[in-house]
Order: structure tokens, then C-alpha cells, then sequence
């Protein structure tokens, strides 16, 4: 998430903003705390590049596999 991305309207470069705050309940370790990171253009205001797109299905998926075998309750 360290990749700064440029604006799709007006190429400005735009650092990740970090936004709500997350809580995961894992088996074995406890808590882990996340925070959701959002792209915000100055100007056009949220934007989501295809790339965060593509890590929020890889997630979903990681999380689903964790939730079946029993790690996240």
C-alpha cells in the first residue's frame, strides 16, 4: 500500500489515506487491528484504481479461506 497513484482525471499523484479502523479476531494471536486505505484526490475526491480493486478480491479471499478453516471467528 506504500505505491502513491495517480488521479485518473487529472494525473495528480495521490498518497493512500488511511480510513475506518478494522478489528480481526484471529484464532491463536487475538486482535489485529487494520485500517480500510483510500485513494482521495484533492480535487475529484475518492478514486480506486484497478489495482485496489484487485487487492480487495485477493482479501475477500483470503478471508473466506481464513473464516472455513477457523482462523477469523
Amino acid at each position: 500500500m506504500t505505491h502513491n497513484r495517480e488521479c485518473p482525471k487529472c494525473g495528480l499523484i495521490v498518497e493512500w489515506t488511511r480510513g475506518e479502523k478494522v478489528t480481526h479476531v484471529v484464532r491463536g494471536i487475538g486482535e489485529i487491528t487494520a485500517y480500510k486505505m483510500h485513494l482521495i484526490c484533492p480535487e475529484h475526491g475518492e478514486f480506486e484504481p484497478r489495482a485496489h480493486a484487485k487487492l480487495n478480491e485477493a482479501w475477500a479471499r483470503v478471508e473466506r479461506g481464513m473464516k472455513k478453516e477457523g482462523f477469523i471467528l
